[in-house]
């Protein structure tokens, strides 16, 4: 997550319109699943559209009961932009996101003042979409982390742009922006799984983290989030697509320092020479 510290002028009057806002969706966020826990060395707080191309893999489910199967994500669209996309019915959806996913105006604030929404179109007028997985990590060095800032069981309460694990520096959690649909007050419910554990990470930041333990997660990184709709997401004309928007802070996921790899190094040598040295006695 980054904060713009210019303008402070700019930044009072753009929250000041954001709360005006009348935001027509709602979105339920259900308890965390814990998964399969995804272990990985570390994570970089900065990810682009563009850059988690080959990291990202999107699956949409249709209301007809079929699904598009891991989609991965592309950077075809334009300057730090990223894709996937794919056929539905007698139409295609997308889903986009340009720069950084975690932008926010207000570092304490992070869920209100997200910047950069992602973006679900469809044109099909006969398979609606029902719900969209979005999983991201492909080893303990490669992916894409899904960092929130809400702790605690549903519905939560802010951090207040806590770190939480090392190298996050804070989450957005996934948020309505906006929509243009056939049925545009639709209810989406949203479930983060698959609990990102770092591999000899320093401790989880923040008071409200600092609980957990970074072996089995901190709590705010995910590697996998689903968000599904209550009423079908569908256009009633093909020439005319509809659109939901909405925001998600992504992470990195990182290789090791050196520093790391020492200490496992290290720590590994010790561990067979005490064995040998049993092994003679």
């Amino acid at each position: 997550m980054k904060i713009d510290k210019k303008n402070y002028w700019l930044i009072a009057l753009l929250l000041l319109g954001l709360t005006s806002v009348a935001h027509g969706s709602t979105v339920i966020t259900l308890a965390n699943s814990n998964g399969v826990t995804d272990s990985i060395f570390g994570i970089t707080a900065v990810a682009t559209g563009s850059g988690m191309a080959n990291l990202l893999a999107v699956t949409v489910f249709f209301t007809n009961g079929t699904n598009s199967g891991p989609i991965a994500w592309a950077a075809t669209c334009g300057a730090n932009c990223g894709i996937a996309s794919g056929a539905v019915g007698n139409g295609s959806w997308t889903l986009t996101e340009t720069a950084n996913t975690g932008f926010v105006l207000d570092a304490v604030h992070p869920d209100t003042t997200a910047q950069n929404p992602w973006t679900l179109t469809t044109n099909s007028t006969t398979v609606g979409i029902a719900s969209v997985l979005l999983n991201g990590v492909v080893s303990n060095t490669r992916g894409i982390v899904f960092d929130r800032d809400f702790f605690g069981a549903p519905p939560g309460a802010t951090s207040g742009g806590q770190e939480g694990t090392a190298g996050g520096q804070g989450g957005v959690d996934f948020t309505f922006n906006t929509e243009s649909a056939s049925n545009s007050t639709n209810t989406v419910t949203v479930q983060y799984s698959n609990i990102a554990a770092i591999i000899a990470a320093p401790p989880c930041r923040g008071s409200n983290w600092s609980g957990n333990n970074p072996v089995t997660g901190c709590q705010d990184e995910w590697g996998a989030v689903n968000f599904a709709f209550t009423n079908s997401f569908i256009a009633t004309a093909t020439t005319t697509p509809v659109f939901y928007t909405f925001f998600q802070d992504t992470d990195l996921v990182d290789a090791p320092e050196p520093i790391t790899f020492w200490l496992i190094g290290g720590g590994l040598a010790g561990m067979i020479a005490y064995r040998r040295r049993r092994a003679l006695v």
